[in-house]
């Protein structure tokens, strides 16, 4: 399965165990757009939108209505990395489990928000790493949390009432004696997503 996201703030590719995550080869372009339109303070925010007149007959715009600009309810932001995962299921099974939690889990050691390219965001988005909080992991950082995560999901996923796997995985911190990362220093991180 291989599936886009965005927007991750490293050229890194990252390989583990049941999978890898790579630039786009439009890295550079990408980047160059995004950063464009960040804020100063480090987030990209929802375009402004604003209500306007149609001709119903024609779809043709015949004027702003004043007084109607605003941000946009939900905004996508393009796409930086190639998520590939040897996972069974279709593309939306693996979004929901195992392509999403690792999705997310590189997004919180980042300090970012990530989606898959053709989900939205609904606020802000923090681009630049440490927007979040202070967290500026390594490549073997990124690589060991995403290599603990399919090791957890080769163990068995409890299954929900409907057979679904749903994705139950206890990543353990990291600490300067672990000699993975010692700039990265975070507490036992559990995460459950359930199944319905």
């Amino acid at each position: 399965m291989m599936d886009r996201f965005g927007f991750l703030p490293c050229d890194w590719t990252f390989e583990f165990e049941g999978g890898e995550i790579r630039p786009i080869p439009e890295i550079d372009e990408v980047r160059k757009a995004v950063e464009r339109y960040t804020n100063e303070d480090g987030f990209l925010y929802p375009p402004l939108s604003q209500r306007v007149r149609l001709d119903w007959q024609t779809d043709r715009v015949l004027g702003k209505i004043a007084g109607t600009e605003r941000p946009a309810h939900l905004h996508q932001v393009p796409p930086s990395h190639e998520l590939c995962l040897r996972a069974p299921g279709t593309i939306e099974e693996v979004r929901k489990g195992p392509g999403a939690f690792i999705m997310h889990l590189v997004a919180y050691l980042f300090g970012v928000r990530l989606q898959f390219h053709d989900w939205w965001f609904d606020s802000r988005v923090p681009i630049r790493m440490g927007q979040t909080h202070n967290t500026y992991p390594n490549k073997a950082v990124v690589e060991h949390f995403c290599l603990i995560v399919t090791e957890c999901g080769k163990a068995g996923l409890p299954r929900s009432k409907d057979s679904s796997p749903t994705c139950f995985s206890c990543i353990r911190g990291l600490h300067p004696t672990s000699g993975i990362g010692s700039d990265l220093r975070l507490s036992t991180w559990c995460l459950m997503v359930v199944g319905s």
